[in-house]
């Protein structure tokens, strides 16, 4: 049971309380709701239907690379075996430079197919 004391403050409190104006903001547009929602659930249905595309992207980009790799290893290999210093080096560096370019274009792929 409450005391005697704190009733009559609840209650001059309740009082108080409901003689305060609410000052409440509007509701918001109920066509300007709906129209949310709806930009919502298209950009959610076109987010779900680029994921494949997406996951493409990026095992494409992981095949790149990795073929970038091979190529180097096995370059190396050949012209290790096959001739002197000099073309090793140039071999060397035109794998490295092609190894580059596929990163540099899986990056620059990936980040120009985002949306701002």
């Amino acid at each position: 049971m409450i005391p005697q004391d704190d009733s009559q403050d609840i209650a001059a409190w309740m009082e108080e309380f409901a003689r305060t104006p609410l000052n409440a903001p509007p509701l918001a547009d109920p066509s300007l709701l709906w129209w949310k929602a709806q930009v919502l659930r298209r950009w959610d249905a076109e987010r779900r239907a680029s994921e494949p595309i997406e996951v493409g992207e990026r095992l494409q980009v992981g095949v790149g690379v990795v073929a970038a790799l091979l190529l180097l290893g096995w370059l190396w290999r050949v012209l290790r075996t096959t001739s002197g210093a000099p073309s090793l080096v140039t071999a060397t560096l035109v794998s490295s430079v092609l190894l580059a370019v596929a990163v540099l274009f899986a990056f620059w792929g990936r980040s120009s197919s985002r949306p701002s």
